[in-house]
């Protein structure tokens, strides 16, 4: 199981090394894969290294079955004054029963605060994460707004995206977060979407790739993991899928030229991470009414196997009605898991 041990890998050592060092090691951002005893034919993240698996698997073997498989859950946390779900957050980090957090709104210096407190708590280090697609101002206040996707896709500049994703990973790292959920390389092809629209970098597949190449880049720069979303691709609906099941009618040869060549694009240029969406797409799963985040022939065959991508997979919020209203198996989590994702976000209550 090649894709477990890196994406334990990534889940673990991507996060511990920013929590303990001051600065990223050269290494793990320009070390060639082409010499590298791990080489396989699947595309791996640049800053792979294989001294870091058995480090993984020492502290994996410390777990119980109860305590792995809480570090597949990812609930958020707020950063609010009223300090409302602190304790209980705490309890989960103390019990290892969770493996990360999400930080939604709040205070920057509540932020860190919070988190600084959460990590002491729990014995392995949690891996938190942030939706920041332009900066902490998208959930922090007194802090950064940096213009939206599509106001940098119209520069046209990758240099200088590059360097907008390296400030976006300083300042995210700064406040504790290790992930951040971008860039979204989801076409903006209909001018109906009412959910992704400024969020994308254009209507031009090469555009969205090139920029968000360089982003992902920048951040991981900065020892961000980057997270391409919304797989297998959201930019042509003309519903919101924190309300709904939006559906894409396509034919496979227009989603492979579309849809699947940004994420393509960014598996080949090493991204770290990707986030499944909750779209119903018949031509690469039929099964009625069936959320993309729940389907082995989307996750595991195309993304795994056809486009050989061995970083992490985190879903897309468990609590959207395009999940949580048309996942119809008695086991949605498990079966998110068995479809080839790797983190649950927003999971319920532990």
């Amino acid at each position: 199981m090649i894709r477990c041990q890196y994406g334990l890998f990534l889940l673990f050592v991507s996060a511990l090394v920013p929590l303990h060092s001051h600065s990223i090691p050269r290494a793990l951002h320009t070390m060639s894969l082409e010499n590298d005893p791990l080489q396989t034919d699947t595309l791996l993240p640049s800053f792979l290294q294989s001294s870091h698996l058995d480090w993984a698997d020492s502290v994996l073997l410390k777990l119980s079955l109860r305590e792995q498989i809480a570090q597949l859950l990812m609930p958020p946390v707020y950063a609010h004054e009223d300090r409302q779900g602190w304790a209980q957050a705490e309890q989960w980090a103390k019990n290892g029963e969770i493996g990360g957090v999400i930080c939604m709104q709040g205070h920057p210096q509540g932020q860190i605060e919070r988190l600084k407190r959460l990590q002491s708590a729990s014995k392995v280090p949690l891996l938190v994460s942030s939706d920041a697609e332009w900066g902490l101002g998208m959930r922090l206040d007194s802090t950064r707004s940096w213009p939206r996707a599509l106001t940098i896709g119209a520069a046209n500049d990758t240099g200088l995206t590059r360097k907008f994703g390296q400030e976006v990973g300083r300042a995210l790292r700064a406040t504790g977060v290790q992930v951040n959920f971008a860039p979204v390389v989801d076409v903006n092809s209909n001018p109906l979407n009412p959910v992704i629209g400024s969020r994308s970098f254009g209507g031009s597949v090469e555009r969205v790739s090139e920029m968000g190449i360089a982003y992902a880049k920048g951040m991981q720069d900065e020892g961000v993991i980057a997270t391409a979303k919304h797989f297998p691709g959201h930019g042509d609906t003309d519903a919101d899928s924190h309300k709904t099941l939006p559906s894409i009618l396509h034919k496979r040869h227009r989603l492979d030229s579309v849809e699947l060549e940004p994420f393509r694009k960014l598996a080949n240029e090493g991204i770290a991470a990707m986030m499944a969406a909750h779209l119903f797409i018949p031509a690469l799963d039929s099964t009625p009414g069936r959320p993309s985040t729940l389907s082995p022939l989307i996750i595991d065959t195309i993304l795994r196997q056809e486009l050989k991508f061995q970083g992490l997979v985190f879903t897309d919020a468990m609590t959207m009605k395009g999940f949580s209203e048309f996942a119809t198996t008695k086991t949605p989590h498990a079966d998110a898991l068995i479809a080839g994702n790797d983190v649950l976000l927003f999971p319920g209550n532990p």
